[in-house]
């Protein structure tokens, strides 16, 4: 009997990582490739299946990794998503990582391999970039899945988003200050590099729950790397240092210089400050083969220098919100609980604007006894368990009706012993002109949730006294 080729699914594969990482198993492995995307896409190669999946979809994901061994998690949400996002990218993080971490448990995949961020020796006080990495990687440990975590710095390549703002930083200024944090080590990998390693552990069991740090061959400092990029582009550059961190200033001027979008320059410089340096007794080690350095890195980098000047294109849902949130959870309570408690709690702060009606199913927040009915959610038995209570949004004179517009309660997996309610709204297209909902019902809705969250907390001390 044939043997059955190995299923491989990739979360992240139009990323820039995701891209190459394709090209290397295509070109030499015979796997089944499923590659994951937010639209419909076409692959011309009989080995490539594009799956279309929405990440913060738990139905999807559980759709898309259907029949997968094993699994790539290279995913980090520092980008816009919808028209207006509100919440903190690790919380977004969190909850992707939940449904990625719930979904592979439920297909029995044997293996997920995630390729997080190098972490200083000291992760006391980590930077929420880092923070994020590292509590997704603690997301996943709490499967059943075998585990296989590759942590990087500095990954070189054209379309690398941290290569790229340092590339666009030299380039384009001819003077440059430079304060403490250019001076802080670094081992940066090549994405060549990178995708080698990435396809060495593929369903081996001797890679299985384990950790490893990349590095290229070299240590280096940001200013090392900066020199270095002028030098091979010919450019007269000075570095003038100054004794001090300034990170709050680099984020705004990093940001004027490169127009690279906030939410994804801001993360990555508050990283900055700390060493980025591969721990030997992880080194990740590949038998005859030979890491590059920063400038056989930066040659190959160069060959693609019109992917450097491009702006990622963010391809967002017209006129859609996401809200999330991440809520303290008292021990004695589970979303179910929380959802519940929520309905309770809205009437009577809000009393007598809005009531709540549940009946069944169906649950209606109203304005002045009843008499406008602002949303109508509508439960889903199917999609709900103790600890996710899942609401789609079926009516109401806040929204335009659209069938994946949902209301989620969503206790996640456990983070290090704590536990967190995550409420998110998904896909929510307001029927207010969009202007007036940014300043009314957006803002509103944020500001209640906040409220809520201090409930939550201020019952968990009652309860504990």
């Amino acid at each position: 009997m044939k043997k059955q080729k190995l299923k491989i699914a990739i979360a992240g594969a139009s990323g820039f990582i995701g891209q190459r990482l394709i090209e290397h198993l295509l070109k030499n492995t015979d796997y089944e490739l499923i590659g994951f995307s937010r639209f419909s896409r076409k692959s011309d190669n009989p080995r490539l299946e594009w799956r279309e999946c929405d990440l913060f979809s738990l139905l999807e994901i559980e759709r898309a990794l259907k029949d997968v061994d094993v699994a790539f998690y290279l995913v980090h949400s520092m980008l816009p998503s919808a028209n207006l996002d509100q919440g903190s990218f690790a919380d977004y993080d969190l909850l992707l990582a939940d449904n990625f971490a719930r979904s592979a448990n439920t297909n029995n995949v044997k293996q997920v391999i995630y390729l997080g961020g190098l972490l200083p020796s000291n992760i006391e006080n980590l930077s929420k970039h880092l923070e994020s990495r590292l509590e997704v990687e603690q997301v996943f440990r709490e499967k059943n899945f075998a585990l296989t975590t590759f942590r990087a710095g500095l990954i070189i390549g054209a379309n690398g988003s941290s290569f790229k703002i340092m590339y666009k930083l030299v380039n384009r200024l001819p003077v440059m200050i430079c304060p403490q944090w250019v001076n802080n080590p670094m081992t940066p990998i090549g994405v060549d590099d990178v995708t080698k390693c990435l396809a060495t552990v593929i369903d081996s069991d001797q890679y299985y729950d384990q950790t490893f740090d990349l590095s290229g061959s070299g240590q280096y400092t940001y200013l090392d790397l900066m020199q270095i990029i002028s030098e091979r582009l010919k450019l007269k550059r000075y570095y003038i240092k100054v004794p001090v961190h300034f990170v709050g200033f680099s984020k705004l001027w990093v940001r004027l210089i490169t127009q690279e979008n906030k939410e994804l320059v801001y993360p990555l410089l508050d990283s900055i400050r700390y060493p980025m340096i591969c721990n030997p007794e992880r080194q990740f080690a590949l038998k005859g083969h030979r890491f590059k350095n920063f400038e056989e890195c930066l040659e190959e980098a160069l060959t693609h220098s019109e992917a450097i000047e491009r702006k990622p294109f963010v391809k967002k849902n017209h006129r859609f919100v996401r809200s999330v949130q991440r809520l303290p959870v008292p021990s004695f309570m589970n979303a179910q609980d929380a959802a519940l408690e929520y309905m309770k709690w809205l009437p009577q702060v809000f009393s007598p604007l809005i009531k709540v009606q549940v009946e069944d199913d169906l649950v209606d927040f109203s304005l002045f006894h009843h008499r406008i009915v602002l949303l109508k959610l509508k439960y889903s038995k199917e999609r709900s368990t103790l600890n996710r209570a899942l609401f789609y949004i079926v009516g109401g004179s806040l929204v335009r009706f659209n069938e994946k517009s949902r209301l989620e309660f969503r206790e996640t997996l456990p983070v290090k012993g704590k536990r967190y309610i995550i409420t998110a709204i998904h896909d929510f297209e307001p029927s207010l002109p969009w202007i007036i909902y940014i300043i009314t019902q957006a803002l509103v809705h944020l500001e209640v949730m906040r409220a809520f969250g201090r409930h939550l907390e201020k019952k968990s001390q009652m309860r504990s006294i």
